[in-house]
């Protein structure tokens, strides 16, 4: 360095070691205790009078070199019983920089080649420095500290494998509890068709039998014998629809659902050819959106409603209104008719199996299945069903289908 500026450095030695304290102060606390700010302004002056007698002295100054950093070790170690971050901790020495370029500057304005040579200069001392009180730092980070943090994390560890642990045993749990619904599945849809098998084999006999009666001893079949010949033929109808309707319920509880977006006007113009739909009955339909489901569950559901519609109408002329309504999480598919209507005491029963509140049907018979099925498959869809209903005006069905599947 040159002599002018150890002669600055010298001359502003008072002011530098109160400005550099003042620093270092506002960055920990402004309302400081005076006992801290003499520490500050101390530990300044210490530092600053070192860094003098490196300018002072040409040679030999490796010496004080050494001696700085041991002042940098004591300030850091005090900064960090101070509870300081690492930035702040090493901020008292890169703080140093601009205040002696603020003093140099002034005098060297008129000489910008040798002002940038003291920069220079200034930049590597307290770059230097500053290095050395960082690494200092993570040297000396107290050790009681790293040990409390290390001990907080083997709580955490173990908590984790006490976790781990459970959800373990919670999924092998439940992996067996799949495996034996899924056996117990199985074994009910094997269950209802043997049962379906043994049942149709005895039934399909009657049918022969009753078929055979007609063709050939049709002239036998009269009065109170051609009635009795009547009730054996609606008897084995009404058999065979609780068959298949059985087997429809029991093969729900297995299927596998694949969902897809659907049309409802596709939907449901699949299903009216199965319906009796004839002259006494009027479908009104208005233009449907799509939904996510699967296609096979939503016509069972679309097809047991509107056969329920048509089945219990006591009009001369049965009227079916069908529209939707999308709401935020759901779209809603409206199945409204002008039947004799269900009282309200009854709204829970009739989604119970065998129970058909022992009305007349029109049209067909009932074997207390189809809605209970239809809740069915509305329940393992995450959708919902609810009804409105007044006796002597009709029924409307609500079937609520989730968006975001």
């Amino acid at each position: 360095m040159k002599l002018r500026t150890l002669k600055i450095l010298k001359e502003n030695r008072e002011e530098i070691i109160v400005e550099w304290a003042n620093t270092q102060l506002n960055s920990y606390d402004e309302d400081a205790s005076m006992d801290i700010r003499q520490q500050f302004e101390k530990d300044s002056e210490e530092l600053l009078d070192l860094i003098i007698e490196t300018f002072s002295q040409p040679n030999g100054k490796e010496k004080i070199y050494e001696q700085m950093r041991g002042v940098i070790l004591k300030i850091t170690r005090q900064r960090i019983n101070m509870g300081l971050p690492i930035q702040e901790a090493s901020y008292f020495m890169f703080s140093l920089k601009n205040i002696l370029i603020y003093y140099l500057e002034e005098e060297y304005q008129q000489n910008p080649g040798l002002w940038l040579d003291e920069i220079r200069a200034i930049n590597e001392l307290t770059d230097h420095l500053g290095t050395a009180a960082i690494n200092t730092f993570v040297k000396e980070k107290p050790l009681r500290e790293l040990s409390k943090q290390n001990e907080r994390l083997k709580e955490l560890n173990g908590r984790l494998f006490e976790k781990e642990d459970h959800l373990r045993e919670v999924n092998k749990q439940l992996t067996e509890l799949v495996a034996r619904l899924s056996n117990q599945n199985k074994e009910l849809n094997d269950f209802a068709r043997i049962v379906s098998h043994e049942l149709k084999s005895p039934l399909n006999v009657i049918f022969m039998a009753t078929g055979m009666m007609e063709s050939f001893h049709k002239d036998i079949l009269t009065g109170e014998v051609g009635e009795m010949y009547v009730m054996i033929k609606d008897a084995a109808e009404r058999m065979k629809k609780m068959i298949y309707d059985l087997l429809d319920y029991a093969k729900s509880a297995v299927h596998e659902d694949v969902t897809e977006l659907l049309d409802l006007n596709s939907v449901i113009d699949e299903v009216l050819p199965v319906l009796p739909v004839d002259e006494t009955v009027k479908l009104n339909i208005e233009n449907l959106p799509e939904v996510k489901f699967d296609r096979t569950a939503l016509t069972q559901v679309i097809r047991n409603l509107l056969s329920n519609a048509i089945k219990y109408g006591d009009k001369e002329l049965t009227v079916i209104n069908i529209a939707a309504e999308e709401q935020e999480q759901y779209t809603v598919l409206k199945i409204e008719d002008n039947g004799s209507g269900i009282d309200k005491k009854h709204f829970n029963d009739i989604f119970e199996l065998f129970k058909t509140l022992g009305k007349e049907a029109k049209k067909g018979s009932s074997t207390g299945l189809g809605l209970p099925l239809v809740k069915r498959i509305i329940n393992r869809n995450r959708g919902k069903i609810k009804l409105e209903s007044e006796l002597g005006v009709g029924t409307t069905f609500y079937i609520s289908f989730l968006k975001k599947r």
